[in-house]
């Protein structure tokens, strides 16, 4: 019967289209969420952090870095910037803003992120004596936090998948 034939081959066309998007799917499954808030607090006040992170474009990622040391100081880093890509889910940011080279690695698993100063100390990388940035920081919150509450809620409202009417 024709009528059942073009129904058969709809069928067919739907499954194709099934099969490509699960192969899609599985190419992706390598990449860790980025964009949100990260920290980390280490027992008996002895430093803690805060990381935001968001997309800048297909290589790099913008973040905003605040770290404070222990007692009795309690000294204070704060550094901001554009890291580029260099692996999957690892990006890298680079100054020599504060006379000498720093360069720190981020290495983002999942709902989580591994600092790594690979070169300079805190003085080269804009921290106070003793503060260092290299850590785990977990995620906190997954909305874009350089947004304001009332983008945040546009994004969130305009996520999803779109069908066109035409």
């Amino acid at each position: 019967d024709e009528k059942y034939g073009d129904l058969a081959k709809s069928i067919i066309g739907e499954v194709e289209m099934l099969a490509i998007a699960s192969e899609l799917e599985d190419d992706v499954v390598g990449y860790a969420p980025i964009v949100g808030t990260y920290s980390f607090e280490l027992p008996n006040d002895a430093g803690a952090g805060e990381l935001k992170v968001n997309i800048a474009d297909d290589e790099s990622i913008r973040f905003s870095l605040d770290v404070v040391a222990g007692p009795p100081a309690h000294n204070q880093g704060k550094l901001e910037g554009t890291a580029k890509m260099t692996a999957q889910n690892t990006y890298e940011f680079a100054t020599n803003e504060y006379g000498g080279n720093c360069k720190i690695s981020f290495s983002f698993q999942m709902d989580a992120v591994e600092l790594k100063t690979l070169e300079g100390d805190p003085a080269t990388c804009g921290f106070g004596n003793g503060v260092v940035a290299d850590q785990t920081y977990t995620m906190t919150d997954a909305d874009d936090p350089f947004l304001s509450a009332a983008d945040a809620k546009t994004a969130k409202n305009l996520h999803g998948q779109w069908v066109s009417t035409s």
